[in-house]
């Protein structure tokens, strides 16, 4: 649907991380919507995720609408369900580089059919020279399996009913 582009991740390391090295270079992502996440950091409240900034989630909005109306003539709505961004190891007002990393996943409604299709998709949006607008690709060999399933250990010494109530509750 989008063009491919090369993608080379600021945070890639040549050199193996030694402990707790990798804990200073983590950067928060910024959500939308709103997805009421607290971070913590030595015991005290460093807030939410930020929010992705509007122009952001306007320029993703419009890009992959373009790319349905021009590919798929039954396309009808585009809902974004979710928008994470890791901004290449900074905040969007300080990326210097002006690229970020996206993950997005949307609701795709058809003219020609009641059932919707999903998509989860990393993607690469880059502010252009004239920094008012932007362009959006896929990123080139990049495989992600949405359908990973992903399991957690957690030992915690007397601690039976917090890890009961945590089962019970992780999908809420």
């Amino acid at each position: 649907m989008l063009p491919e582009c090369e993608y080379h991740p600021s945070y890639a390391r040549e050199h193996t991380v030694e402990k707790y090295e990798g804990y200073l270079e983590v950067f928060e992502s910024s959500t939308y919507p709103d997805d009421h996440t607290w971070r913590w950091l030595v015991n005290a409240d460093d807030g939410g995720n930020p929010l992705v900034p509007a122009k952001i989630v306007n320029a993703v909005e419009r890009i992959l609408k373009d790319a349905l109306i021009k590919n798929y003539e039954t396309f009808s709505e585009l809902k974004i369900r979710l928008l994470e961004s890791t901004p290449n190891g900074a905040a969007f007002e300080e990326n210097e580089l002006k690229m970020w990393r996206l993950i997005v996943d949307a609701e795709i409604l058809w003219t020609t059919s009641p059932n919707p299709t999903y998509i989860s998709q990393y993607f690469v949006l880059k502010e252009t020279e004239l920094s008012s607008d932007f362009e959006m690709c896929s990123i080139k060999g990049h495989q992600w399996n949405p359908g990973s399933r992903i399991n957690i250990v957690i030992a915690v010494k007397d601690g039976a009913a917090w890890i009961k109530y945590l089962v019970d509750n992780i999908e809420d």
